[in-house]
């Protein structure tokens, strides 16, 4: 048993939450129970690019919707033609708000119908075939909905203050100290991380771990910063003076404690090495990474990519004091292909077409060529440039501009690169929960040493 045994015995049966008191706090607190209109989304994207434009691929939308209306399932057709990271989840986005969309995609998605598959829509980006699989409209969160979770949160409140009223009836602990006021604002300021800041017997918490427990509380949203140390310090020592009291009546067996966080640990190790905590906590509540991705947008937005052509003139000492002029000519107008093919011609050089490049595809062939371009507009050219063979200037036949993408787009990337990013702030979460499935909620610092050996891993999807 655990100190938990002693509080359980000592709170009165009567001071249970009823419907009552969970329909009164409701209603006093209605603000708090709106919920946002929703849509369950599935997604089909073809993605265009110079060898499949936007009208070609609306033709294989069509195609693919006419066999989703005869039956076809639409998770293979999103496996064998999607091209968003979501095919491998059977074109499955998830649960998206208005905003987690552009304003275009959000008036498609949410004029759908529960069960209704959209026509194709087409971006600059490519095609869209949504299906729509469930709905959650704007509004109030009825009472039967609400009623779990509001039963948690006031059944928490009151046993709180229960715990409360039990330590103060409890005895002073021998050697109990507690700092505060300036005292304890100084050392969490100045002070060295190895500073005890309470001790309730044989139990001690330094500054370090204080400021730990303090930065988590703050960075959860749960308190404000203004004297919450001084608050932690004043709920721990109540809590130890309960641990206290239960030893005293032999309520602690510590080897049985042992052993549950030991066959707690081992058996969710296991799944932690295959990445399954990471990925279930994820899909428990995908707020956090919708909330990452809305401020890291930009980093999956579509690279800037350019059609260029080069004028390459082999490079001859002979030739090099006049080649040079005509390419400045040159690069001081917007040339006409003409106008370059008659310059290749008359300097005896060539023209190279590289198509469609990112800036990085361009840097691979022509690392100079690449620093110019991306400063270009469409039809200038650039000023000559130098490698080991050749001289060369070249031209910008057309930009496409970097391209914000929709969590739909990207949805996978987005998943793998936030699961890497916060795997110690998920694995954090995980080793409370572990702590709290052996009942070791009260005093959670008994268990780290055990817990201790367990060392973070990257998930492996």
């Amino acid at each position: 048993m655990t100190a938990e045994t002693y509080i359980e015995r000592h709170l009165p049966e009567a001071e249970v939450v009823t419907e009552a008191d969970a329909r009164s706090f409701f209603d006093e607190h209605q603000d708090q129970w709106v919920q946002s209109a929703r849509r369950e989304v599935h997604n089909i994207f073809l993605r265009a690019d110079e060898q499949n434009p936007v009208g070609a691929l609306a033709k294989t939308a069509d195609e693919i919707r006419r066999r989703l209306e005869r039956g076809e399932s639409f998770a293979a057709l999103a496996e064998q033609y999607s091209d968003s990271e979501s095919r491998h989840q059977g074109g499955f986005v998830g649960w998206l708000e208005p905003r987690h969309l552009t304003p275009a995609l959000a008036e498609v998605v949410f004029s759908l119908e529960e069960g209704q598959l959209s026509e194709s829509f087409e971006t600059p980006q490519g095609v869209h075939l949504f299906l729509v699989t469930g709905i959650i409209q704007h509004g109030d969160v009825p009472f039967s909905e609400a009623l779990p979770r509001i039963m948690e949160r006031l059944a928490a409140a009151r046993r709180e203050a229960l715990v409360l009223e039990l330590a103060e009836a409890l005895p002073e602990v021998s050697g109990t100290f507690v700092a505060g006021g300036e005292d304890l604002e100084s050392l969490m300021r100045y002070g060295e991380a190895e500073a005890v800041v309470l001790r309730v017997g044989s139990y001690l918490l330094d500054v370090g771990r204080l400021r730990q427990m303090a930065a988590k509380v703050i960075a959860d949203g749960q308190a404000p910063s203004e004297g919450l140390a001084e608050r932690l310090l004043e709920l721990l020592a109540r809590r130890e003076r309960i641990f206290a009291e239960a030893s005293r009546q032999g309520l602690t067996e510590e080897t049985e404690v042992e052993k549950r966080v030991q066959t707690a640990v081992s058996r969710v190790e296991v799944s932690m090495r295959r990445g399954q905590i990471f990925e279930q906590s994820l899909d428990a509540d995908p707020k956090p990474m919708i909330r990452w991705f809305e401020t890291n947008q930009r980093r999956f937005s579509t690279p800037l990519r350019l059609e260029v052509t080069r004028l390459v003139v082999p490079l001859e000492a002979s030739t090099l004091e006049a080649t040079v002029p005509v390419l400045e000519g040159l690069s001081r107008a917007e040339a006409s292909s003409a106008a370059f093919e008659e310059v290749a011609g008359r300097l005896g050089g060539r023209i190279e077409r590289d198509g469609w490049k990112t800036l990085n595809e361009l840097a691979a062939i022509r690392p100079m060529a690449a620093r110019l371009a991306s400063t270009l507009n469409v039809g200038q050219v650039s000023a000559p440039y130098r490698t080991v063979t050749t001289l060369e200037v070249l031209r910008v036949d057309d930009r496409q501009e970097p391209e914000t993408q929709t969590l739909a787009a990207v949805f996978d990337r987005v998943r793998s690169e936030y699961l890497k990013l916060h795997a110690a702030e998920i694995y954090g979460r995980w080793a409370q929960s572990t702590l709290e499935a052996v009942e070791l909620r009260i005093f959670p610092e008994r268990v780290v040493g055990s817990a201790g050996q367990l060392k973070e891993e990257e998930p492996h999807p």
